[in-house]
């Protein structure tokens, strides 16, 4: 095997190994932001819960529209 044959070898390969960590990277981004898109809208369903439990009822002073009853 000659050197230049070793040589374009390597140099074919660098390239195919630059591709992927390009696309790789690429990848990892859209994965990242994907993640933190669903985190941010769990955290707000979440958040979203728990002040809809957390709100009192409305009080109304008689039911359905009868008089209050006096504590005096």
């Amino acid at each position: 095997m000659s050197l230049g044959l070793i040589i374009e070898i390597c140099f074919v390969w660098s390239l195919l190994l630059a591709a992927t960590g390009l696309v790789l990277i690429n990848l990892s981004i859209n994965v990242g932001q994907a993640l933190k898109r669903a985190w941010k809208n769990s955290a707000q369903g979440t958040t979203l819960e728990i002040n809809n439990k957390m709100k009192a009822p409305v009080w109304k002073p008689g039911l359905d529209g009868a008089p209050a009853v006096s504590m005096k």
